[in-house]
């Protein structure tokens, strides 16, 4: 028997709308706005500065299988 840990997501609301807010934006250090290319990897260097889970948080047991969401 295992626990899994599932992996930390893109598709969470908080993550999703961080990314949204953070097109336009310019932040300190760059010379240029966010783009909706540019916004998802700054949002991930930034996620506890954003308060967003930096760790997995939803697990299953191996036995068990994995939860559907």
């Amino acid at each position: 028997m295992a626990w899994r840990w599932l992996p930390l997501t893109t598709s969470e609301p908080g993550y999703v709308q961080a990314v949204k807010d953070a097109i336009g934006i310019t932040p300190e250090g760059r010379e240029k706005p966010l783009t909706e290319k540019t916004a998802p990897a700054w949002v991930n260097e930034n996620r506890e500065a954003l308060s967003l889970r930096t760790e997995p948080y939803l697990g299953f047991c191996g036995l068990a299988g994995k939860p559907e969401a």
